[in-house]
């Protein structure tokens, strides 16, 4: 049947945490093993279940029902005790009791109508794609185009998990496993990196966004016994340029030590970004000093082999001076 456009009522996109999850479509989450994604993902789920906060400080108005549906962490042991750390409201987080359960399985449409939920999480993407290759351009298509209509029909949020390939140097869109058609279907691509400054702090990146701007780089750290903590402080921005602390309000000694510190450590060459800091942390020397210093000097992070190395400018590039 052709249709007119004119037939269409413009509608506003309804959020979940704005620009990053919107309602009514597909959100893709993709990092490394055990970075943290499935982390961030019962974070979301318990904050929707319980009028939580969402990353950005904003309290949500009212509680929804969310499926959360993991494969490979156990029920018991593992994502019961993250959500209630996470402070969710297990009454309103539901799962698919069901060992043999596909993306495309008419359940899954059935559990989000008949429980109400405005969120559904899969962990991972994928443990639910049956016998379908997740190479396969066409399998891939069908079962995301059945995944979007689901999504856009019953107003319901949609976060796949994935997890990254090895292919380092490539576009983030290309990063996820499988074919391009899982990010292409997304709506919004999330990609969960390590803050090359601070190894236990991790970073979300927005790698694509279609329906609004891309939003800032979101921060959290994985404490033990206690769960997910999001961090506020842009100081800690891996992608921020700008020096936070005037020079005037810096001992300048200790900048010309951090300096000699430095330019000593990389005259044979790049050295690991972890040994360095946790020397500076070892002396008792502020990161903000080390940042500054580091940006003063020109000092590069260079990403390889999944770790960050600092490199010294070329000659010429920055004078070095403090």
């Amino acid at each position: 049947m052709l249709r007119s456009y004119s037939d269409i009522s413009p509608v506003r996109v309804d959020w979940l945490w704005y620009p990053y999850i919107a309602y009514g479509k597909i959100t893709v989450l993709q990092g490394n093993p055990g970075d943290g994604k499935s982390h961030v993902g019962i974070q979301l789920a318990a904050a929707l279940s319980s009028k939580g906060m969402l990353p950005n400080g904003t309290r949500l108005p009212v509680t929804q029902h969310v499926i959360y549906q993991c494969a490979e962490d156990g029920l018991a042991d593992t994502i019961k005790p993250r959500l209630i750390d996470a402070g969710a409201d297990c009454s309103n987080v539901a799962f698919l009791d069901d060992e043999i359960l596909t993306l495309d399985d008419e359940k899954i449409r059935e559990a989000i109508v008949d429980y109400g939920a405005r969120l559904l999480v899969i962990d991972p993407l994928q443990a639910y794609l049956g016998n379908s290759d997740i190479s396969s351009a066409s399998s891939i298509r069908r079962i995301m185009n059945r995944l979007c209509r689901w999504a856009g029909l019953y107003n319901c949020a949609v976060l796949i998990i994935g997890h990254l390939n090895k292919k380092e140097s490539a576009n983030d869109l290309y990063r996820g496993l499988g074919s391009i058609d899982v990010t292409a279907a997304a709506r919004s691509v999330l990609q969960l990196d390590q803050n090359p400054y601070y190894p236990d702090i991790k970073v979300i990146r927005h790698v694509k966004s279609s329906l609004a701007a891309k939003g800032d780089n979101v921060m959290f750290r994985i404490i033990p016994g206690h769960g997910l903590e999001w961090i506020h402080d842009c100081e800690a921005d891996e992608n921020s340029s700008e020096i936070k602390t005037e020079v005037k309000d810096l001992d300048i000694s200790k900048q010309e030590t951090v300096a000699r510190l430095i330019k000593d450590a990389l005259k044979e060459g790049p050295v690991s970004g972890t040994e360095l800091l946790h020397m500076f942390i070892n002396m008792g020397i502020g990161m903000k000093t080390v940042r500054n210093v580091k940006s003063m000097l020109g000092i590069q992070s260079v990403r390889k082999d999944n770790k960050w190395f600092w490199v010294m400018p070329e000659k010429g590039a920055s004078d070095g001076a403090i």
